[in-house]
Order: structure tokens, then sequence, then C-alpha cells
């Protein structure tokens, strides 16, 4: 199954990253900031919980999702889950950014 092109423009989504906000999506075939993406449909998404991974800076540089088939409530622990993992990514990422540039050898 390919996801869709749109998946990447949805307004919602779009919409809690320049937010900086977290998007909780119970019923995605009846909530009316996703349900007229292609998306939905095309992934069989039924509940999306969303966070947006911000650097020091407060700059919004992405999404990291979880997309379900089966619509449902998030709770306060599955958000900050998903919060905890966004910090290891940006830590990750920090820390990429710091390493001196090593150019392998073979020996």
């Amino acid at each position: 199954m390919e996801p869709s092109s749109d998946l990447l423009r949805n307004p919602a989504r779009l919409a809690a990253l320049i937010e900086r906000a977290s998007l909780v999506v119970t019923d995605a075939e009846n909530d009316p900031r996703v349900c007229d993406n292609p998306a939905i449909p095309d992934l069989e998404v039924k509940a999306y919980l969303g966070v947006p991974p911000t650097l020091p800076s407060g700059h919004v540089i992405g999404s990291l999702g979880a997309i379900d088939r089966t619509p449902r409530a998030r709770s306060d622990a599955d958000l900050r889950c998903l919060g905890d993992a966004a910090e290891i990514v940006m830590r990750e990422i920090r820390l990429r950014l710091r390493a001196p540039f090593v150019i392998p050898i073979a020996i």
C-alpha cells in the first residue's frame, strides 16, 4: 500500500507543526481536520497521534507520529511516551551534529 503524497501536506499536521502542538486524532474518518485527506483511507488510518520534534531554538523540524487502524482515545501517558521518543530523536540529531567528521579508513 503506497502512502498518498498528501500525507506530508495535510493542513492539520502542518498547523500542528506551526503551532508547535501535538495532534491527537481519535477517529480520523469523522475528524474534520483530517477526514478529507486521501491518506486516511489509503493507509486505513483510524487514529493518529503526532508530536513535533523541536530544536532548542524552538524551530520544529518535522513530526513524529503513530498511526492506528482502530479508532481510540489516547491517554496522557501515550502522548508523553511519544514526546519522549521525539526528545530522543532530537538528542541523537544534536549528538551527530556535534560529532567530528571522520573519514573511515579501510585496513
